[in-house]
């Protein structure tokens, strides 16, 4: 157990911290150059309009594709604050659930895969998300 733990711990730092790292360098990057704010503006009518969700949940949509957690606390904020009833908060977290689960996975699967790959994945994983969620918000508000 000791050696298999040791052999773990090891290979997390090797390989998981550096994709930590440069996934927060990255976050910082597009926050500094806009791009969180470009993709807030392409995000929003798809959340508005599709999802039928508030456009403050375009902070949650986007923290939510690149770190899952944020995304989260970002909806319970909402929801705690009443700015979503309960089909809002049920396809919200339809989308958090089905999107790619991070960054991080995005940098390993990167790693491993390449970028076509890693870039297929996550479009797919982002329009079946969407889908689905809108989907779920048509069905329960029929």
């Amino acid at each position: 157990v000791f050696i298999k733990t040791g052999t773990y711990i090891y290979w997390y730092f090797k390989e998981i911290i550096p994709l930590l790292l440069y996934g927060t360098i990255i976050l910082f990057s597009f926050d500094k150059l806009g791009i969180f704010q470009w993709l807030k503006n392409i995000i929003t009518p798809l959340v508005t309009n599709w999802l039928d969700l508030p456009a403050a949940f375009t902070n949650s949509v986007i923290l939510g594709l690149f770190r899952k957690d944020f995304g989260a606390v970002a909806l319970y904020d909402l929801a705690n604050n009443g700015f979503l009833n309960s089909i809002q908060i049920l396809v919200s977290l339809t989308f958090l659930t089905l999107s790619v689960p991070c960054l991080g996975f995005l940098l390993a699967l990167y790693k491993e895969k390449g970028f076509r790959y890693t870039t297929a994945l996550f479009s797919f994983s982002t329009i079946y998300a969407f889908g689905l969620a809108y989907l779920l918000n048509m069905a329960l508000r029929f």
